[in-house]
């Protein structure tokens, strides 16, 4: 398991807020699990890595549209996707 120092913002479900706290292992054959508070209500769940996306963060360079859409291809390509 590794727990953040600092959280890390990012977005679920589509378009929910929140922050990941840690992330664990899934196993051999399967995603990393982590574990993320949503900003709205401070509800506690759990998503698989194909779940959720980094939020814009300039430490990542992830700050504009044209990385997202980079950030975006690379996960689905990872996912085997065929774009």
């Amino acid at each position: 398991m590794l727990e953040f120092k600092n959280p890390i913002p990012v977005i679920v479900e589509g378009d929910k807020e929140g922050y990941a706290i840690y992330v664990t292992n899934g196993g051999t054959w399967e995603n990393d699990i982590w574990c993320v508070v949503h900003c709205d209500g401070g509800i506690v769940r759990h998503y698989l890595s194909n779940q959720i996306k980094l939020y814009k963060n300039g430490t990542f360079e992830i700050n504009n549209k044209e990385n997202w859409e980079m950030v975006n291809r690379s996960k689905s390509n990872s996912l085997g996707d065929p774009k």
